[in-house]
């Protein structure tokens, strides 16, 4: 198997708590064209970070890993990583997913789940562009502008919508962990929009697929959008892993959507104040000010929103 080059030799550091996780990252670092300097457990990471004089990237497998050692090590390694100016990417299954969310901060590391060895060459060959690996497939490259554009697409839209939308303000969002969606910023006062609405038509899109090939509708974005809107109108909260089943796609595709919406400024990370294990995701004020624009606007028109 071959997959894109990244030049120069480059150096890895493996961390891996488990024999399986450390062969798929080993074999994904040799088909990248890199090396492995060590393979060490996430316990002794931070020590061999420290001794290490130069890394180019970090590979974090955290596959079957305790969820407190992850809230503990991992932001101490992606800090580490980030001093070192090396990429890490971190593969999880889905059991990790929450807890991997909450303990990496935003922009610092590459989230696979479920991840083949291809996924994992891939995820490394995207570091590139922030931590000077190069040579990224010309494949990934589009799929990562086509990703960028569409999510551009929607912030744009929302933001016209919520134009004539006056915002309330409201208490910041991490003053309480009992606070959430609507509760710090009403819709406005014309809204007139019902949870069971937006589920009713989440289930009817679902529908489709019992008839079509179910990848001919993905829209992660707006599968996503509809499903923290609806738990921000009941005043619920949505986990990462929760939120990776309603974009109805691959987790690690998913996981690349939120981030890339976190960085839109379309979605928000809501850390729980009171289990540092966990993190949620809800909508920005401006997002969810779109939203109720938009099925206001659908409302008007005697449409259904699609």
């Amino acid at each position: 198997m071959s997959g894109p080059s990244y030049g120069d030799e480059r150096l890895f550091l493996i961390i891996a708590d488990t024999p399986a996780g450390a062969a798929l990252a080993t074999a994904a670092v040799a088909d990248g064209g890199g090396r492995v300097a060590d393979t060490v457990p996430l316990a002794a990471a931070t020590t061999r970070l420290d001794r290490q004089s130069r890394i180019d990237g970090v590979i974090v497998e955290l596959a079957g890993t305790d969820e407190d050692a992850i809230a503990e090590l991992l932001p101490v390694v992606a800090r580490q990583a980030q001093e070192c100016r090396a990429g890490m990417v971190v593969a999880v299954s889905h059991k990790e997913i929450d807890a991997a969310w909450a303990a990496i901060p935003d922009g610092t590391a590459s989230v696979v789940c479920d991840a083949t060895i291809t996924d994992r060459v891939v995820a490394l060959a995207a570091l590139s562009r922030t931590h000077a690996l190069h040579d990224v497939s010309r494949a990934d490259d589009e799929r990562m502008r086509q990703l960028n554009a569409e999510v551009s697409r929607f912030a744009e839209t929302l933001m016209r919508l919520s134009r004539d939308a006056p915002e309330t303000p409201g208490p910041a969002a991490r003053e309480s962990p009992l606070r959430f969606g609507s509760e710090l910023h009403e819709p406005p006062a014309t809204s007139d929009i019902a949870g069971t609405d937006v589920r009713n038509l989440i289930r009817a899109r679902r529908l489709r697929s019992g008839f079509f090939p179910g990848e001919l509708f993905a829209d992660p974005a707006w599968d996503m959008l509809l499903d923290l809107f609806a738990a921000g109108i009941e005043h619920r909260r949505v986990s990462v892993s929760s939120l990776c089943i309603a974009a109805a796609v691959p987790g690690t595709t998913a996981l690349r959507w939120i981030g890339t919406m976190v960085d839109a400024g379309l979605f928000e990370r809501q850390p729980d104040q009171r289990d540092r294990r966990r993190a949620y995701i809800g909508l920005s004020p401006r997002a969810r000010s779109g939203m109720h624009g938009y099925f206001a606007a659908a409302q008007r028109a005697g449409l259904s929103p699609a």
